[in-house]
């Protein structure tokens, strides 16, 4: 069964008594604040699904989501949300970028219609309401990134379910200015007309063949074109590139020997890779004994932090990169010198074995265009690595973001090479 995200946020805002709460903070009445809730949330989720509906869309939502720390736990935190240990001020702001981001020029329309909902006392009113729902709504889609262990595909999927339930929940004015979120109208066949007494029968010929003989091979002669079009529109389609989530989850799931990855080109290229740091620094003790020696701030020592802390309830929503994991060029061949941090994280799962990772793979803007698909073979490099040195796939899964969800600027080279990575996020733990 569909999620159903309006709903099940309608459901947690009343449960959280949050109408009575912020119509305080706001000094608006409670009933006002209400039927200005009812309006906001419908709305902000369909911006929201407007420019979600494609990989592209899907990626830069869980962008804002990840990079805005919008946590996944909003359902257990709202009803604390006004009690003083939330920082108001910069959950306004992130409210007021979201906004930015997806009703942009469209906003002073939109808070007219609210206006008219609401009737506030105060003109600001309104504007802050919106922005205090805008980082419920994008923390309840982390929720469910998390819940469901949506990659980029999946949160498009995702975002298109919201489609079907928007007609009936949308205010009045809003479907007018989002004007994509409807159903395409179906196609009335166009009906055989038949004759009539008033027609001209006298071009009909009542002798002939009820099938001619050259109609029928007409016919045959459709069929057959038809029949190869279809065939060669099978062909193309099974010969088309997968996308990166498929393909990683298709060589995943395989012990087919270990693919030959070469360059895309054989044109020399100068590659500039991050400085890989020397792994001096600390000693970790894990349960069991075993000792790891990783610099302190390194991937490891992150990870160790996140096992340890039992009350860290965000750990599901945060990237983690590879910091001493270098490739072969543009490539997917990890260098000797990589497998040191590979052996720790590998350490680390059989120390503690509830937890469990997605590996993601990133490249830059420019390498995507040359090569879309070394992200996920980059994460699969990676994948292999950890199940060969003990870790079972059952605890591992691999996807390939492409370009999406940068950490840096496309527009620099630095910022450029920071993008391709590969980073690890918590599943479990």
């Amino acid at each position: 069964m569909a999620f159903n995200l309006i709903e099940n946020l309608k459901t947690a805002v009343t449960n959280a008594s949050l109408a009575e709460k912020m119509g305080a903070y706001l000094g608006e009445d409670p009933s006002a604040v209400k039927a200005g809730i009812e309006f906001a949330l419908p709305t902000f989720v369909g911006f929201t699904v407007k420019k979600s509906m494609n990989i592209e869309g899907a990626g830069s939502l869980l962008n804002l989501i990840r990079m805005g720390n919008h946590s996944g736990n909003i359902f257990n935190t709202l009803p604390s949300l006004f009690d003083g240990r939330t920082n108001m001020k910069n959950f306004i702001e992130a409210g007021n970028k979201a906004s930015q981001v997806y009703i942009g020029e469209e906003f002073p329309r939109v808070m007219g219609l609210l206006n008219n909902v609401t009737k506030f006392k105060k003109a600001e009113s309104s504007a802050t309401l919106f922005r205090l729902i805008a980082p419920v709504v994008l923390s309840a889609i982390n929720k469910q990134v998390n819940i469901q262990d949506l990659p980029v595909a999946g949160l498009r999927d995702f975002m298109r379910e919201q489609n079907g339930y928007l007609s009936a929940a949308l205010p009045k004015g809003v479907f007018e200015i989002l004007g994509v979120i409807e159903t395409e109208a179906k196609k009335k066949p166009t009906p055989i007309e038949k004759p009539t007494p008033d027609k001209d029968l006298s071009a009909i010929s009542t002798d002939a063949e009820p099938f001619p003989l050259r109609t029928t091979m007409l016919w045959l002669g459709g069929i057959a074109i038809a029949l190869a079009l279809g065939y060669g529109v099978w062909k193309l389609m099974n010969n088309a590139p997968k996308s990166d989530s498929n393909l990683a989850k298709q060589i995943e799931s395989t012990s087919a020997p270990e693919p030959v990855i070469r360059p895309i080109t054989d044109t020399p290229k100068t590659i500039i890779t991050p400085t890989v740091p020397a792994a001096t620094g600390a000693n970790m003790l894990l349960p069991g004994g075993t000792t790891l020696n990783a610099p302190k701030g390194s991937l490891e020592d992150k990870l160790l932090m996140v096992i340890q802390n039992q009350t860290d309830s965000t750990f599901k929503s945060k990237w983690f990169d590879f910091d001493r994991l270098p490739f072969e060029g543009e490539t997917a061949i990890l260098k000797p010198e990589a497998m040191a941090q590979l052996q720790n994280v590998a350490a680390i799962m059989k120390a503690y074995p509830a937890v469990s990772f997605k590996v993601g793979g990133f490249v830059d803007n420019a390498t995507v265009a040359v090569n879309p698909k070394l992200s996920s073979l980059r994460a699969i490099a990676v994948f292999r690595e950890l199940n060969k040195m003990g870790v079972t796939r059952s605890r591992l899964r691999a996807d390939g973001y492409g370009a999406l969800i940068p950490i840096a600027s496309n527009d620099t080279e630095e910022g450029r090479v920071k993008n391709r990575r590969v980073s690890l996020i918590f599943k479990s733990k």
